[in-house]
Order: C-alpha cells, then sequence, then structure tokens
C-alpha cells in the first residue's frame, strides 16, 4: 500500500508500507519536493516523534483504545498532523485534503523562509496539547522544555528587550479567551494561569 507525505495540500513524497513483527514500516518510494520536514531522517522515525506523549500512561492507553497502537493505526486515525507544522500523511488513493485535518486554521509559511520571530517561545506548546484534565500539572511542566536552552524563562530573558518587556506587562492584563475547537474550559483556565506565572518569572 502507498502513503503520501503531503505539506498542506502538496504531495512532498510517496512512501510504501510494509508489514514488520509488530509495527509497519514506510519507504520512500518517490520525493517530488525538497522541502522535508525539519530534522527528517526516515519516515518510520518522523512518525515515532509525532507522538511525542505516548511514553505517558494514560496516553499510551487512550491510543491503544483508538487503535492507534502501531504506525499505520496512528496515520489513519490522526493522519500525523502537528500543531507546529502543515504536514501530515494519507493513503495515496484517499481524497482527503488539508482542509479536512488541519488542526486549526493558522497559517504558515509553505517554504520554510524565516518571516520574523515566532509570538510564542515554546513552538505552541502554552497550548496544553498534551495535558489531560487529572494529570499533575508540576509533573507535566516538567517535562517540557524548549530545544534551545533548558528553560523557558531563561531563553526568554536572553532574547529580553526593552520593547518586549512592554509587552509582557501589557499581557499582565490579558486573558485567553475561548479558542473554539472544543478547547475544555478547565484547560483555558490552566493556560492562564501559566500565563501569569511565565511573565512573573520572566520579568522578576
Amino acid at each position: 500500500m502507498l502513503y503520501q507525505l503531503m505539506n498542506k495540500d502538496r504531495v512532498v513524497a510517496t512512501f510504501e508500507e510494509s508489514e514488520e513483527l509488530d509495527d509497519f514500516s514506510y519507504r520512500m518510494v518517490e520525493q517530488f519536493d525538497s522541502y522535508l520536514p525539519y530534522g527528517f531522517t526516515s519516515m518510520d522515525e518522523w512518525i515515532d516523534d509525532r507522538q511525542i506523549a505516548r511514553h505517558r500512561t494514560s496516553i499510551r492507553k487512550l491510543m491503544q483504545e483508538l487503535g492507534m497502537n502501531n504506525r499505520r493505526g496512528f496515520i489513519n486515525m490522526v493522519r500525523c498532523v502537528s500543531l507546529t507544522d502543515t504536514f501530515w500523511m494519507k493513503r495515496a488513493d484517499s481524497e482527503l485534503a488539508w482542509q479536512d485535518v488541519s488542526l486549526y486554521s493558522n497559517v504558515f509559511d509553505d517554504t520554510g523562509e524565516v518571516l520574523g520571530m515566532a509570538p510564542l517561545f515554546d513552538q505552541n506548546m502554552a497550548l496544553l496539547p498534551y495535558l489531560i484534565e487529572h494529570d499533575d500539572l508540576e509533573e507535566y511542566l516538567s517535562h517540557q522544555g524548549p530545544k534551545i536552552g533548558r528553560s523557558f524563562v531563561g531563553l526568554a530573558r536572553a532574547l529580553l528587550t526593552s520593547e518586549i518587556r512592554a509587552k509582557l506587562v501589557t499581557l499582565k492584563n490579558f486573558t485567553y479567551e475561548a479558542p473554539g475547537f472544543g478547547y475544555p474550559a478547565w484547560k483555558l483556565e490552566v493556560a492562564n494561569r501559566i500565563k501569569e506565572q511565565q511573565i512573573d518569572a520572566i520579568l522578576a
């Protein structure tokens, strides 16, 4: 069976699926676009990396219940979509389009060109995508960290300018509102609380 790696509605590459002892593997058979996901080495590793929270017992159990206990199940259920880029996967004979699978309607740059500093220091992890209502918040946060540096606060302080400081002070009077898409009220409250804590820590 053939699968396609997509960037929005553009076919990036085609992969052939093969079944192994305990999972499925994907071998590239044709590449149409030189712009691959950042850090891409193999499709199997890329799919596994998209399942970033599967090591947590609660997430792993939920994934198993939804049939996502192997790579094929993960592709078929969530299409490998992410909050941080526009890459996804589908069967080559599928008529699914980007608008059918996109988690949000955010605009991303298709060419990989750097347009400027992102408004978030944490690549959208502030949305708490893997937090479950009864998780221990401190334990959850202890597993979240930046790709550069040791902490979000330390990185933010290193990049702090008078202009950014003024914006952070203004954000103290700002409250996130429900974004829609079924975003739960309890998670919104947590996001607002973390925002206040992080601003206080950065400005301290």
